[in-house]
């Protein structure tokens, strides 16, 4: 269990129904639409200038309600708040931001699964991850991808030991978006979906088994240093 700082809203304020700026999760979790919003404050014992003030802001910060974000986006959002300070100015648009990212792994795994046989360790029954960190990679994306993934699971140990969850997070989108999506799953189409013209050439079965290999265990590794957030 980790106590966070007191959580404040994206300007600062401390939250109070007064102010109307008051954010239940379970609303950001679930969702909610505006009018259920603005019935909760009416039916709460403020007076009705207090009432007629905390409607406006409202209606001002959450014209449209708030979509279902989901437990895991709000949990990544909080986490990466988590730097110096005493205090988190929350903004909803945070949590958006770590949903976002909720679905680039699932359309990263998506690309795995379709591409490597997740039931098969391709080695005569090695475990996966020990036969990938044994592996001595030919290729030098394969080898490039794992350099970085050690370098990042390096960062999130230092984070979770010394509680600095931001540095964790940041470590862990960074990598996870920037190296592992945006370029190592499109360096590695040529290898596993070959278009007509690669295809001539012809694909190196064991190249292609290496990168599914590393493809496995770089997808399993990324899960497991998510899993204590996410």
């Amino acid at each position: 269990v980790f106590l966070h700082p007191l959580v404040r809203d994206k300007d600062g304020k401390k939250m109070s129904k007064s102010l109307g700026n008051v954010i239940d999760p379970l609303h950001i979790i679930h969702g909610v639409s505006l009018k259920e919003m603005l019935q909760i404050l009416k039916s709460s014992n403020l007076d009705k200038s207090e009432i007629k003030r905390a409607e406006k802001s409202l209606k001002k910060d959450f014209p449209n309600g708030i979509d279902a974000l989901g437990a895991d986006s709000l949990r990544f959002a909080l986490a990466s708040y988590l730097k110096q300070g005493r205090q988190i100015n929350i903004d909803i648009q945070r949590v958006v931001t770590a949903r976002q990212f909720c679905n680039k792994i699932w359309h990263a795994s998506r690309y795995v699964i379709s591409n490597v046989d997740l039931h098969s360790d391709y080695s005569n029954g090695d475990d996966v991850p020990l036969v990938a960190s044994s592996l001595q990679p030919t290729n030098l994306e394969n080898q490039w991808i794992l350099n970085r993934l050690h370098e990042t699971i390096e960062k999130c140990e230092e984070g979770f030991s010394s509680y600095n969850f931001a540095l964790t997070t940041d470590a862990l989108r960074s990598f996870f978006i920037n190296d592992f999506c945006d370029v190592y799953l499109e360096l590695t189409k040529k290898y596993l979906n070959p278009d007509a013209q690669t295809e001539d050439l012809g694909v190196d079965p064991a190249l292609k088994l290496e990168t599914q290999l590393v493809l496995k265990y770089v997808l399993d590794a990324s899960l497991r240093l998510l899993h204590p957030i996410l």
